[in-house]
C-alpha cells in the first residue's frame, strides 16, 4: 500500500530556459485557501463554539485543528479532481 500523499502536483510551475521551479503544491495552495475560509468563518460565534468543541474532543490547539481541517479539504478536492469525468445527458 502506498502511503504517499497525492499533492496534486505543482500549483504555479515556472519553466524558463535554464530555470525550472515547481512552486507550491496544489495541495498546499488548496489548504491555504481552505484555512483562510475556516479562520474567517470562526469570527462567527457559532463557528467558534464548534471549533472549540472539536479542539476539546481531539485534545488539540485551534491552530492545529484548523490546519488539519484545511489539509482534509485539500485532500478531498484533489481526490475528487482525480476521478474520471463522466458525460451526463442533456
Amino acid at each position: 500500500m502506498n502511503s504517499e500523499i497525492n499533492d496534486g502536483g505543482p500549483a504555479f510551475p515556472t519553466i524558463m530556459p535554464g530555470f525550472a521551479k515547481e512552486g507550491m503544491s496544489l495541495r498546499a495552495y488548496i489548504a491555504t485557501q481552505a484555512m483562510h475560509a475556516i479562520m474567517t468563518n470562526c469570527v462567527e460565534e457559532s463557528a467558534r463554539r464548534i471549533l472549540e468543541k472539536m479542539c476539546v474532543e481531539n485534545e488539540t490547539l485551534p491552530s492545529k485543528q484548523i490546519a488539519k481541517m484545511a489539509a482534509e479539504q485539500a485532500d478531498a478536492l484533489i481526490n475528487e479532481l482525480n476521478k474520471p469525468v463522466t458525460q451526463t445527458k442533456p
